[in-house]
């Protein structure tokens, strides 16, 4: 046996060690020995393990040239070692009971090598992952905890901001131009999905249109010569970008980057052909779509050549051009139905149109769907109970996109009512009737009204008849005014008198993603001077694909097929000479937060791969603002290392509910009364409501979240609480098994804990969150516990909020309770901080959540809240 392959060095549970093959030379037919570095600086090495090979020991391991300890595998008496040997067997050895068993045997394989040299062992161990077998230095650098701070304080910044902050230095700039952090900007800064309003207007030059948050248009002050002198219209956002239309020219605008892109229309001489009705200009209609297999934008435009509603006579064709390369491709089937001139709504890759029941040889509406990446048309049933066109009824209908559904709106102009339906699982249900009787400004009779959206905060409908914006209240039948160009008009009229009021000149806003009807109510057609036009906006840096060569001209077709265009993003160089100098207010503002990463590392150095236990409830979860804001900053900390675990309540939405199904809520010393009707309203609303409510939230801010329950794996197991009698279905937590938690912590998703446990029986009961979040960060080891509360926190007085106890330890905690300065729901707050402690976690906060980013200052010590 080769002198080499005497003594070999393996690593076993995360430890140096060496393994001497004694198989020759002892009467006993030998041993292996495994032994453990003591210390490294010193030398000294103990024996670990010592193997023994008895006569019945397999011959192929007693006689193979090369043996070699490969690993181990179990834990502690369930320890077992793995050796493997030149001669194609691998067998495992049982510490415990010693039993040595042949776990692989290749047999009259035809490999020819020298046995006895020590790279004869041709078995080695493997472990399934997925992480990335090789990284680059880029990929390396911007994995870094530093990288990920600035990420997630980049994304926080406005557009604007971001582009300049490419100029620190290349690693930032890298950073910024990657498309995954394209990717997470937009959805950051989307996150809510509340309509975004801007408007539209004349540009300044530069640009062919300027646009301005609704709620600075009163702050950017616009004179004559940024009226909108002609009609245009708006399609939604789609991944960023907008499309901007007049009756000749197409614009592709992005507000975030200012890029924008000139596409000419077809021209149609014949005046019939124009289109009257509110969302498009000139002779058809336009749809602005987005192909999610090439990754790219596509204008999809029907137009008419003909379009005679006497006769029912029309010719049209469609134009396809993909944004990324400025070419027109051919569709692939024949449009069998004419439609109508409304804007088309947009849904995952297809685009939609209602038909033209005043064209052509039928007589009933027929959504019209576009396949964008097959370039296919197909038809889809509409309503059954819409009724069929006359000429004596002026109801119509098209559709439209609100809620992430395809909706088809029936207006009639007689009644003043609108019918939204909607089409989810396979039908059609009705979703809203909107009554606009008492609303002149939105009139059917004299205004095409279109739903641009649902507020996701109260179910309110924006509407919008291209000089007026307002939401609609289903429930309570009322509007509110957001935008009126007459009110805007009279506004800019004053200024005028006023020359003291100067306008902002060059402050507008270069580009913006935008949605909007069109400029003009139906049927009127004559052209108004418009100071500016509302649409719907949408925060990203995205752009259509860059391209290096001369785009063809209007009539080279090419086919997506034979010369796919590479999937890119328009990569932005901000200059001083190009971009206007930063005003000292913006200066500071960068400066401020550069300041605040700066501060920020050496927190983030402390705490990465720290456990943060976050007990979330109360005011946090009322608030969509407050929500967000604890969102984005439990994101942030998995970002930058740490590994957070997120306990929720859900008293509020289980408050809500009861009262729905007519239960009084009711409370003892800040603990819930649950019977069994209130314990299955519990677990709905925390298990499938609240829970997976929060898990969607964390994925759209970029990071990972695991929902759970203390069901699952056993994560808690409960008891009767003492006061059962009282309480019902509340209990304790008697055992909390953390092995399901760990791989999760591990991996780096975040956990998403309801409260909710089941006894030895199987009976569920409703732990309090506080409770639950105290075991649960003693269990998993936690640095930190943070509960969000509805106060300031504990008070020494209860009547002088200026009485906050800043820090306090557990005999002087115990006192405060014992002598009453502690009560109701602060009691299960305190008691299961004081038990935390006990069991091991450094520290534990008691927080306000109506403070934004309250644990987050916390946590990286900047300010002491609690």
């Amino acid at each position: 046996m080769a002198s080499d392959s005497v003594v070999h060095l393996v690593e076993l549970d995360g430890h140096l060690c060496m393994v001497r093959d004694l198989r020759q030379g002892l009467a006993d037919n030998g041993a292996l020995e495994i032994w453990n570095v003591v210390g490294y600086s010193s030398g000294v090495w103990a024996l670990l393990h010592r193997i023994s090979l008895p006569e019945h020991t397999p011959r192929n391991l007693l006689e193979a040239p090369v043996v070699k300890v490969l690993g181990s595998t179990g834990v502690r008496s369930a320890k077992k070692i793995i050796i493997a040997t030149s001669k194609f067997t691998a067998h495992m050895y049982d510490l415990m009971t010693e039993n040595l068993d042949t776990i692989l045997s290749i047999k009259d394989t035809d490999i020819c090598y020298d046995q006895y040299e020590p790279s004869a062992l041709r078995i080695s161990l493997i472990k399934e992952s997925l992480s990335p077998v090789h990284r680059t230095n880029e990929e390396t650098v911007l994995s870094s905890p530093l990288a990920k701070a600035v990420k997630e304080i980049l994304l926080r910044l406005p557009s604007r901001s971001v582009m300049k902050f490419k100029l620190v230095c290349k690693q930032w700039c890298m950073l910024i131009e990657k498309d995954w952090f394209i990717s997470s900007y937009f959805a950051y800064w989307n996150i809510d999905r509340r309509p975004k309003i801007m408007l539209v207007s004349n540009g300044n030059g530069i640009s062919c249109f300027s646009f301005t948050p609704l709620q600075k248009l009163f702050q950017v002050a616009s004179n004559k010569a940024k009226w909108l002198d002609t009609k245009v219209s708006c399609s939604k956002p789609y991944h960023g970008l907008n499309l901007v239309s007049t009756d000749t020219k197409y614009w592709l605008y992005n507000p975030s980057t200012g890029y924008h892109k000139t596409y000419n229309r077809p021209m149609i001489s014949n005046g019939q052909c124009q289109s009257d009705c509110a969302g498009t200009v000139g002779n058809g209609s336009f749809g602005l779509g987005f192909n999610p297999l090439t990754q790219e934008h596509v204008v999809v435009e029907i137009c008419y050549q003909l379009k005679d509603f006497r006769t029912r006579e029309y010719y049209l064709r469609c134009n396809i051009w993909v944004c990324s390369t400025n070419y027109s491709v051919p569709c692939y089937s024949h449009l069998s139905l004419p439609v109508n001139g409304m804007p088309p709504a947009y849904l995952a890759g297809f685009l939609y149109w209602m038909s033209e029941p005043r064209l052509g040889p039928s007589y009933e509406c027929t959504i019209v769907a576009f396949d964008i990446d097959k370039r296919m048309f197909d038809l889809i049933p509409c309503l059954s109970c819409l009724p069929k066109w006359s000429s004596g009824s002026p109801c119509y209908a098209f559709v439209a996109e609100l809620g992430g559904l395809l909706c088809v709106v029936y207006a009639d102009p007689v009644t003043d009512m609108i019918e939204i339906w909607k089409l989810g699982n396979g039908q059609w249900d009705k979703a809203y009737t909107l009554c606009l009787k008492e609303f002149p400004g939105y009139s059917l009779g004299t205004n095409v009204v279109i739903p641009l959206a649902i507020d996701p905060r109260d179910g309110r409908i924006l509407l919008s008849t291209g000089r007026k914006i307002a939401y609609y209240d289903p429930m309570e039948h009322n509007t509110e005014d957001v935008y009126s160009v007459d009110e805007i008009m009279n506004f800019t009229s004053e200024r005028q008198m006023h020359p003291s009021l100067n306008a902002l000149a060059g402050k507008d806003l270069a580009c913006s993603n935008a949605i909007s009807s069109n400029t003009l109510p139906r049927p009127t057609a004559a052209t108004t001077m418009l100071l500016a036009k509302p649409h719907l906006s949408s925060s990203s840096f995205l752009s259509s694909t860059r391209v290096s060569s001369p785009a063809p001209g209007p009539n080279h077709a090419k086919p997506i097929a034979a010369s796919p265009a590479p999937r890119r993003y328009l990569r932005i160089t901000a200059t001083s000479a190009a971009a206007p100098a930063a005003s000292s207010a913006e200066a500071a503002a960068a400066l401020s937060r550069v300041d605040v990463l700066s501060e920020a590392l050496p927190f983030i150095q402390r705490f990465k791969g720290k456990t943060v236990v976050v007990k979330y409830g109360g005011a946090a979860m009322k608030s969509p603002e407050l929500q967000a804001s604890v969102i984005r900053d439990l994101v942030l900390l998995s970002c930058v290392g740490l590994h957070p675990v997120l306990v929720h309540g859900g008293g509020p939405e289980i408050n809500s509910w009861l009262l729905r199904v007519g239960v009084e809520p009711q409370f003892r010393n800040g603990l819930r009364v649950t019977d069994a009707l209130t314990m299955e309203v519990v677990e709905m609303v925390l298990v499938g409501k609240v829970n997976k409510h929060l898990v969607s939230l964390i994925n759209l801010a970029g990071g990972t979240a695991v929902g759970l329950c203390g069901k699952d794996a056993r994560l808690l197991t409960a008891r009767p609480s003492p006061n059962a009698a009282a309480l019902g279905f509340v209990g304790e937590v008697s055992r909390v098994d953390a092995t399901v938690l760990h791989p999760i912590i591990a991996s780096g998703h975040i956990p998403v804990i309801a409260t909710v446990a089941a006894d030895e029986t199987g009976q569920a009961y409703n732990i309090n969150a506080d409770t639950a979040a105290g075991e649960i960060a003693a269990a998993v080891g936690a640095e930190k516990l943070l509960l969000l509360t509805d106060v300031s926190g504990i008070l020494a007085d209860r009547n002088d909020p200026g009485s906050l106890v800043k820090e306090i330890d557990i005999a002087g905690m115990r006192q405060m309770v014992s002598d009453g300065q502690v009560a109701g729901g602060m009691i299960p707050k305190v008691e299961c901080c004081v038990r935390a402690l006990a069991q091991g976690v450094h520290t534990a906060s008691i927080i306000d959540g109506r403070v934004p980013h309250s644990f987050l200052s916390s946590l990286l010590e900047l300010a002491q809240m609690g």
